[in-house]
């Protein structure tokens, strides 16, 4: 099985949209894992009152019931700690931040991306 790194939105995906990417991920043969920096980014946000707050509450519970590796990642930002992870890993990136995508693509880095919030999709 191949890695993919889970990114802060996709995260929580399974409350925003109903999916479950798990499932979704397992019948592709990927392994998830995610980053410190990812979770600390979804403890920030889940401090919110709102939609994306529940939302992150609702992937923090999820990853503790599903107990989903979490790596460390070594640089100061999370999207460069993604990037480079999964360049020193050889591993896919699951996310649907544009930004983020950008830089996946000038490492030429596997991408998985939500399409239409029901179809995962490799960009």
């Amino acid at each position: 099985m191949q890695q993919i790194l889970l990114d802060t939105n996709f995260l929580m995906i399974p409350g925003k949209f109903k999916l479950d990417i798990f499932h979704e991920l397992a019948i592709d043969g990927f392994e998830p894992i995610t980053l410190k920096h990812c979770i600390d980014e979804l403890k920030k946000i889940a401090e919110s009152a709102s939609r994306d707050g529940t939302y992150a509450r609702m992937a923090l519970e999820m990853l503790e019931k599903t107990k989903i590796p979490v790596k460390r990642g070594h640089a100061l930002s999370t999207d460069k700690a993604i990037i480079q992870y999964a360049k020193e890993n050889n591993c896919a990136v699951a996310t649907n931040d544009r930004k983020l995508i950008e830089g996946l693509k000038t490492y030429q880095i596997r991408i998985i991306r939500l399409r239409q919030g029901k179809t995962l999709v490799e960009e």
